[in-house]
């Protein structure tokens, strides 16, 4: 079973604490949250986005059919299972009508249970993963279309403020403006080119690449602020990755950028690249602000950031890109101690 949260609710003990202990044998990264009644259980899930609900019909005050009749209301998409007694068939079936994935009967055939509670837990999940692809496929079109409109005047404006400072004494007051006006054309530029690369996220051109390689590379091309120190921990002669050197090259741009924009004041920033059993991986860690709890888990999505300047797209165009090349992007992080970004991906088939 994949990584998921769970919502178990019944006013048994016994059950309560049965159902978690077969869940984490039988189903490895289940992460289970368990409640008495369904009040508290309402509680939880107005706050808590979870991959499923079990939950018993019989309890005291409000039964687990009105329970799933406020879930739905609140939570449509997330997918109920109930708990039957034995022989309460048109309890059975008032649950299906009202909704319910599916209907558990006691006593509790664990195979059964935790199988439908993995369907769920999968049709939840894709779900999720196919609103985010129509959301992704929008903001792509609309970034496309916005950024195309900005490009030319924005080039217009930075000749014109390159001519003006070509004719303007040094010393004159308007030419400090100009300073200002260029820095800041140059940012929108930036802002412009990420919505190109958010919007132009096609499938990759794979070869065979050398990750240390890689990040060498992409160092040279970046300007880093000399209140930066860099560290590099650069494994040699690793196994060959199979990606788009280019959109490799935008994911380690975006994270050491990233990292240096988190350490206004300088600091460390760390590059490490090596092998393990389960592939090559390359993190990219600094001693920054840090990233807060409730911040980590949107870092990724489109348009979310936490920054003054910036639109938020970096991250969530790193993240499609190693994943369109078959890698996966983890965070560590705490506020106030720094974060490390780590992107894994498998090694290379070898040649014949």
């Amino acid at each position: 079973m994949t990584s998921a949260r769970v919502l178990i609710v019944d006013d048994d003990p016994a059950l309560l604490q049965a159902l978690p202990e077969t869940l984490r044998l039988r189903a490895g990264g289940l992460a289970v949250d368990t409640c008495d009644s369904a009040a508290a259980a309402l509680d939880r899930i107005a706050t808590t986005d979870y991959d499923a609900i079990i939950s018993d019909i019989k309890m005291p005050g409000m039964d687990g059919l009105a329970l799933l009749a406020e879930v739905r209301a609140l939570r449509p998409d997330t997918p109920t299972l109930l708990i039957t007694g034995h022989g309460e068939h048109s309890l059975a079936v008032q649950a299906l009508r009202g909704g319910a994935y599916d209907f558990i009967q006691k006593p509790i055939d664990r195979e059964y249970f935790v199988a439908s509670l993995n369907r769920a837990i999968r049709t939840r999940q894709l779900s999720r993963r196919v609103k985010e692809l129509d959301r992704l496929a929008f903001l792509g079109q609309l970034a496309g279309g916005i950024s195309h409109e900005l490009r030319n005047p924005l080039g217009v404006i930075k000749n014109s403020v390159y001519y003006l400072k070509m004719v303007l004494p040094a010393e004159d007051k308007v030419g400090r403006h100009l300073d200002i006006l260029e820095r800041e054309v140059d940012r929108t530029s930036r802002i412009v080119t990420d919505l190109l690369d958010f919007a132009r996220t096609g499938p990759p051109a794979r070869a065979r690449a050398d990750l240390s390689a890689l990040v060498r590379d992409c160092l040279e091309r970046l300007p880093l602020a000399d209140s930066i120190t860099v560290t590099l921990k650069l494994a040699e002669d690793l196994p060959k990755l199979l990606v788009d050197h280019d959109q490799l090259g935008s994911v380690l741009s975006n994270l050491i950028t990233n990292a240096a924009q988190a350490m206004p004041e300088g600091g460390v920033l760390t590059i490490e690249t090596a092998a393990d059993g389960d592939g090559l991986w390359v993190a990219v860690a600094d001693t920054g602000v840090g990233i807060a709890p409730e911040h980590r888990e949107k870092i990724f999505e489109p348009l979310f950031t936490t920054k003054a300047k910036g639109i938020g797209l970096g991250l969530a165009v790193a993240k499609m890109l190693v994943e369109a090349n078959g890698g996966a992007v983890t965070v560590e992080s705490a506020a106030g101690r720094g974060s490390r970004f780590e992107v894994r991906f498998p090694v290379a088939p070898a040649t014949g």
